[in-house]
């Protein structure tokens, strides 16, 4: 439905942030609910509208959530996220109310299903899995769901348009790999990653070089610890900075640099390093990761194998720069989708 959308677009300039969002939206909502939405459906553009604003609004690393005081200094961001994040809980909820009331383990039909079911055997356990596994954590569990699958993939998404729009050589490149790999006879399929590396290496490099979790999200100290001299007592708020990490010149050689080929070995195959970590890491590793990245693969190569992405002009070149909010998104920017033959 995107690269159709997209391609109603006849060669007109079109910006794909809508497009995208929908698409990732619908996703989740097939995964969480299980089911999707029309996307004219004015409850689903609601929603897509309330993402969007609550993650450009809530500071960068969530500073409204770890920095309570920040109310007083932003007291418009903070009365606007919380009227939002009401309104998005609230649209959760009655999800699982339906769910709730409508139930039938014989019938598991998406994630909230499989929470309900968990629920119903966690009150027979003798262990303490009742304790977390319950309506709230339930409620909880699908908003992050929300916030961290669907916001982040479509960004970097819009972020992989921008680039092969501004690198066309590279562009190119991945476009050859695609079409050597999968043809021109049927679209990119998951399976195909493995015998496309070049490919994965643009998609890494991009996640490197426009890190769209900068301070990731707040987690907090399970224990009192001690972390290169210093004292960091239980219950304090923990921020990781990860944009630091993907730009450290003592990890990356210039990495002010778009440089896809940093990901691969000297025979040309995928060379993952574990310095990239736009997922977080550990046990706390994003819930959705698996999910955004067969999302952020299947679209951008579905994308690439459809259509060439151009500038409007080589006269008003969009900005690289970026907006930081929770997520680092790029600024607004319009493309000429053409159809390849």
């Amino acid at each position: 439905m995107l690269v159709d959308g997209m391609r109603d677009s006849n060669g007109e300039p079109l910006d794909p942030h809508i497009m995208i969002a929908n698409a990732v939206s619908n996703i989740t909502c097939s995964v969480v609910f299980g089911k999707r939405y029309d996307h004219s459906d004015p409850e689903f553009q609601r929603l897509v509208l309330i993402l969007d604003k609550m993650v450009n609004k809530i500071g960068s690393g969530g500073i409204i959530i770890f920095l309570p005081f920040s109310k007083h200094m932003f007291p418009g961001n903070y009365k606007e996220v919380s009227s939002h994040f009401f309104e998005f809980r609230t649209f959760i909820q009655r999800h699982v109310d339906e769910h709730q009331r409508n139930f039938n383990r014989e019938n598991i039909r998406d994630i909230i299903d499989l929470f309900l079911n968990e629920m119903e055997l966690a009150k027979n356990e003798t262990n303490d899995r009742a304790d977390y596994i319950h309506s709230k954590s339930l409620t909880a569990t699908a908003m992050f769901l929300f916030l961290a699958g669907t916001e982040t993939s479509t960004t970097t998404s819009r972020w992989a348009l921008l680039y092969m729009m501004m690198y066309p050589e590279i562009q190119a490149k991945v476009q050859q790999e695609i079409d050597t790999v999968v043809g021109r006879m049927r679209m990119p399929q998951w399976a195909d990653r493995l015998l496309l590396p070049y490919t994965e290496a643009v998609l890494l490099e991009i996640q490197r070089i426009r890190t769209v979790l900068p301070l990731g999200v707040p987690h907090v100290a399970s224990e009192d610890t001690t972390l290169a001299g210093y004292d960091i007592p239980k219950g304090t708020y923990v921020v990781a900075n990860v944009w630091a990490l993907h730009n450290d010149p003592d990890v990356w050689a210039e990495p002010d640099q778009f440089k896809p080929e940093r990901f691969l070995d000297e025979d040309g195959k995928l060379s993952y390093r574990e310095e990239l970590i736009p997922f977080s890491t550990g046990h706390r590793v994003c819930l959705g990761m698996n999910l955004a990245k067969m999302e952020v693969f299947l679209f951008f190569t579905y994308i690439m194998h459809s259509f060439t992405i151009r500038k409007l002009s080589d006269a008003k070149a969009p900005s690289m720069k970026g907006i930081a909010g929770v997520i680092f998104t790029p600024a607004p920017y319009e493309v000429i989708a053409t159809n390849r033959k």
